[in-house]
Order: C-alpha cells, then sequence, then structure tokens
C-alpha cells in the first residue's frame, strides 16, 4: 500500500497506540460501521512497517466483499472515514494525557450548565492541587492563569471573595506572560543569530532590564538569561554560564527543558568554542539523549544519530559509540535502520584507523544503501579511505567515478553542495600528488575562502604533509 495520509498516521502509532486506536474504531460510540473496525485490525498486522507487498488495497477489500467487484470509490470512502477516525483519536488520546485540560473542560461545561456548587467545588480542588506543584514550567503557569480566568470570569463569584480571586488572576496572568515573552523573545533572538540578522532592538528589551531575575522561577529565569544572552555577543564564558544553570536546575523545567535545551544547545554550536567544540556539543547531546529530549514520537532522528556517533568518534569514544549503535539502533524508524547501521558501523571502523575493514563493510555487495545521504556520504568516507591507504589506484579510480556520481546527481544533491563535493574531490587530488611547502600553503590559503566539504579534514591533511 502506497505511503497515504492514512498509513503515514498509522506508522507513527506506538504497539500499545495501535490497540487502542482498535479499540476505539470498535466502539460504536465513536464508529457504528464494523467492517472499518475488521480494516484496522487487517492493517494492525503489518504496523509498523507496511512494506509487505500483499498490504495492497485489492487484498482488503476482497476479504470484506468477497465475490464482488471492487468499488474503487467505496475503497477510497472507507480508508478516508478511517483516517478521519484516527484524527480524532489522536486528540482523544492527547486530551487523556493533559488532565488539567479535560478539568478545565468540565469547569466550562458545569458553568454552561448553571452548576456553580459543582463549579466552585471543583475550581477549589484544583487551586489546591496547582498549589502543590512543585515545577513551574509553562504548562503550570497556563493552567494557573487559565483556572484563575475561569473563576474570575464567573458572573456568580462570591463578592467576598472578588478582590482574592482579582489578586490571583492578575499575578497567575503576569506569570504566564513574562514566561511566554522570555521564551518568545530568546526564540526570535536565536533564530536572528542563526540568520545572522541583528537581534537587537526586539520589542521585550525593556521588560528584560525591567524585570528582577532573582525573583523568577527556574524555567523563567532559563528562557531570561537566553533572551539576554543571544542579544548580546556569544561568548565562550557566557555559554559555560548557562550550561551550569541549565544543568543544575535541570529538574526544575519540566515540559519547558525540550525548549531550554535546544535554546542551549543551539547557543554551544555557535559559540566559538574552538578545539572543545566536540566535546562540549557530545556533553549536550548526551544530556539530550538521558532526558529523552531527542525523540520524536518514540524515535531517535537520524541526524542526531549520526551526529553522537560521528563526535564520539573524534573524540576516540569508539567504545561508547560501538555500544550506542548496539543499544539505540531500534530507536531509528525501520525504513531508515539498515541505512544508519551500515553507515554508522563503517564509519566506526574507518575513525579507529581499521581502513581495511571499513572498505570491506562499505563495499559489501549485499549492501545497497537506498537514501541519498548515506550513499553519497559513505563515498566521501570510502574515498578518504583510500587516501590514508595510499591506494593510488582505487584512489583516483574513485575519484573518477565520484566526479562523475555528484555531475549526474543534479537533483538530489544541491547545486551548493555539489560544488563543495567536487572542490573536495579536485583539491583532494592536489594535495595527494604535491610534496612541495609552497604549493601547499598556497592551496591552504585559497581554500579558506572556498565552500568546502568537509574542508576541515582537508585542511588537516595538508598540514601533516607541511
Amino acid at each position: 500500500m502506497r505511503q497515504t495520509k492514512l498509513i503515514a498516521l498509522l506508522k507513527n502509532l506506538d504497539a500499545l497506540e495501535m490497540k487502542h486506536f482498535g479499540e476505539f474504531v470498535a466502539s460504536p460510540f465513536f464508529n457504528k460501521d464494523k467492517r472499518l473496525w475488521t480494516i484496522v485490525q487487517m492493517l494492525r498486522k503489518h504496523h509498523p512497517d507496511f512494506t509487505t507487498r500483499t498490504l495492497v488495497k485489492a487484498e482488503v477489500f476482497k476479504k470484506l466483499f468477497p465475490g464482488q467487484p471492487i468499488s474503487l470509490s467505496l475503497q477510497n470512502k472507507m480508508l478516508h472515514t478511517i483516517a478521519s477516525l484516527l484524527e480524532d483519536f489522536l486528540v482523544w488520546n492527547r486530551l487523556q494525557q493533559q488532565s488539567n485540560k479535560k478539568e478545565f473542560l468540565l469547569l466550562e461545561s458545569f458553568k454552561k450548565r448553571g452548576m456553580d456548587k459543582q463549579f466552585f467545588s471543583k475550581a477549589e480542588k484544583l487551586r489546591l492541587a496547582l498549589a502543590d506543584k512543585k515545577v513551574g514550567d509553562m504548562d503550570y503557569h497556563y493552567d494557573n492563569y487559565y483556572l484563575n480566568f475561569l473563576i474570575y470570569g464567573h458572573p456568580n463569584l462570591p463578592k467576598a471573595k472578588g478582590d482574592e480571586y482579582a489578586h490571583d488572576y492578575n499575578l497567575s496572568l503576569d506569570q504566564f506572560f513574562y514566561g511566554a515573552k522570555f521564551k518568545s523573545i530568546a526564540g526570535i533572538r536565536c533564530f536572528k543569530k542563526y540568520f545572522k540578522g541583528d537581534a537587537d532592538g526586539l520589542d521585550g528589551d525593556q521588560l528584560l532590564e525591567f524585570v528582577d531575575k532573582d525573583k523568577l522561577s527556574g524555567p523563567q529565569k532559563a528562557f531570561y538569561l537566553l533572551a539576554v544572552a543571544f542579544g548580546a555577543e556569544i561568548t565562550v564564558p557566557k555559554y559555560y554560564e548557562l550550561k551550569d544553570f541549565v544543568f543544575k536546575e535541570l529538574h526544575t523545567f519540566g515540559s519547558d527543558l525540550v525548549d531550554i535545551y535546544q535554546l542551549l544547545f543551539n547557543y554551544g554550536v555557535y559559540c566559538p568554542l574552538k578545539d572543545k567544540k566536540d566535546r562540549e556539543l557530545f556533553d549536550l547531546y548526551v544530556l539530550g539523549l538521558e532526558n529523552d529530549l531527542l525523540l520524536e514520537n518514540g524515535y531517535l532522528l537520524e541526524v542526531n544519530f549520526n551526529n553522537l556517533i560521528i563526535l564520539a568518534c573524534r573524540l576516540k569514544r569508539f567504545e561508547w559509540a560501538k555500544k550506542f549503535l548496539e543499544e539505540k539502533i531500534d530507536l531509528i524508524y525501520i525504513d531508515s535502520r539498515k541505512n544508519v547501521e551500515a553507515y554508522s558501523d563503517a564509519y566506526i571502523s574507518y575513525s579507529e584507523g581499521k581502513y581495511e575493514e571499513a572498505v570491506r563493510k562499505l563495499m559489501n555487495g549485499d549492501l545497497e544503501f537506498s537514501i541519498q545521504f548515506y550513499t553519497v556520504n559513505a563515498k566521501f568516507v570510502l574515498l578518504k579511505t583510500y587516501y590514508l591507504m595510499d591506494d593510488f589506484d582505487n584512489l583516483y579510480r574513485f575519484m573518477d567515478s565520484l566526479n562523475v556520481f555528484l555531475r549526474r546527481n543534479t537533483i538530489q544533491i544541491s547545486k551548493e553542495n555539489q560544488k563543495g563535493m567536487l572542490n573536495f574531490v579536485s583539491h583532494l587530488k592536489k594535495i595527494y600528488q604535491s610534496d612541495n611547502k609552497n604549493e601547499l600553503l598556497d592551496l591552504k590559503k585559497r581554500m579558506e575562502k572556498e565552500p568546502i566539504y568537509s574542508k576541515k579534514w582537508l585542511l588537516e591533511q595538508i598540514d601533516l604533509k607541511l
């Protein structure tokens, strides 16, 4: 079955969610067409991969309507209905995970039905529950604000408590506003730094100067510090100050941890840490890994997986990289898992200096990368390996074939990347051929201004020959 909207949604469900979706469709309250439940049960057998060739609409509907001609319009209509049910299920499932939102909807129902006694009794219980919460994240401040909004906006609020609730409403509104504003300023300034824009003069500068940061909660203070930091020059001392604060207050951030972590990570990326860059980024990646901050829908993004392998190898943490590959490869989507595992395994061997082993793994006749990223990067690892092995014949032969590959694949490879990669091949040939110190120094000087793939590695090879 081709990658339809329904299949895309189903692939993002874990096993328990898939089971619950089947129960959701089986409920007559949500669905009265029993045939849809039958289709969902058939689809469930192929979850989460949906790679089998037998999973086609014709096969599904032959079992539902044996001996009858297949109606394409009916097929599409039923699958569309299942997709709509799945969207309803995702909303319902999300609501089950957010108890306060359910309680707020209940309060709104009480208010709409004129059930004042039930409204104020439930509201007071929620106030006490929020007061006991130890994490003052943005979810907390929003819930506190919205609860006070519902109470203070009730037409039958007791007059004796009017001043108390007015104070609580305004206080909770300020706390939510400050947190949201600091988070917004930090995000915008980070974005502008990335695109080399001017981060000064943004709306909120006066607010940052006005606020007493020592009275802010953990997440509010983190967003405040990050907003101030991104509004000034990025420096190494400021990076370590932010890192120390985040690592120390990690347990107080609650649901804001992901955003705070991402902002700190970006600051580290932009920071001129020089020879400490790899070590620091590795530490930040490990922090994200240990706190499940790198996961999306229970899966580890390939870019994060690849970067962890590369950084570990640069730091000579080969055993860590091997253990990580073995223990975490199942966190990669099944469609990409074979590519990631094969490339990572070969890259570790290459980084260890086991060049023949790396070549053997990359030249495995059973291995065929199905994703362009791994095809290209595997070729460059192989090229570097031939160079380091001083394998003249394979090096030159592979340079020629790589040049042809890069010039032909203009659709999959952007023009900018193509230019950088072709420059890499050209300069590597010059480095390999030359033993003249002046020629190499001149080449090194020219390379500094050119777009070159893996430029740092090429410069290191020149330094080794000087």
